[in-house]
């Protein structure tokens, strides 16, 4: 397979602008490639977690050889659903575990895109379990515990405890700072969602 991503119009200077920016401002970055590649993600994501389970070997070999830079910006658009179902718990954790992700990955990117690609391999498992669950309670009941066993596995390399207004104003700055993003870049409404690729 193949990373396909979206193609952008090179005789747009607003748009080429707006993916300098997009660029230079951000701190998620691990390769140097030339050719950069933009993820929109949201550990909580199951379409990420698929996504990651497809391509990621292809991308860490991408990384490695020096063919792309990748880098990742949040957009919670999936641990936004855990709030709406008044699920809490599996909100908070699902915030903590960008916050962990990005912390270590601050310090060492590699690092930070292992635990990333960790935690989605334990999201890809719960979805494994939840499609064969004998009853729609007993799949939500693993769809809702994902976020849980994703803050179990990376909090042992660097715990964090956050509160629900804190995770709220997260997320509502990351939500608000990638719409921006996407504006900039003329992408059509209906084509927000993760994983968004931006190639």
């Amino acid at each position: 397979g193949q990373v396909v991503g979206i193609l952008l119009p090179t005789n747009n200077s607003q748009v080429l602008s707006a993916i300098e920016n997009l660029v230079n401002s951000n701190p998620y970055k691990v390769g140097s490639g030339k050719i950069i590649v933009v993820e929109f993600l949201d550990p909580e994501c199951p379409y990420c977690a698929l996504f990651s389970h497809e391509y990621s070997n292809l991308l860490n070999q991408l990384i490695e050889n020096g063919t792309i830079t990748y880098e990742v910006y949040y957009f919670p658009t999936h641990v936004v659903g855990y709030y709406q179902e008044g699920n809490s718990t599996a909100f908070t954790y699902g915030v903590a575990n960008w916050l962990i992700i990005t912390h270590v990955w601050s310090g060492n990117p590699q690092a930070g895109l292992q635990l990333l690609e960790g935690a989605y391999n334990i999201a890809f498992n719960y979805l494994i379990q939840a499609q064969q669950a004998t009853s729609q309670q007993e799949a939500m009941v693993l769809f809702n515990d994902y976020p849980i066993a994703q803050y179990n596995y990376l909090s042992t390399y660097y715990p964090i405890n956050i509160t629900m207004s804190t995770a709220l104003e997260i997320v509502d700055n990351a939500s608000n700072n990638v719409m921006n993003v996407l504006q900039s870049l003329n992408l059509p409404q209906q084509m927000y969602g993760t994983p968004l690729l931006q190639q």
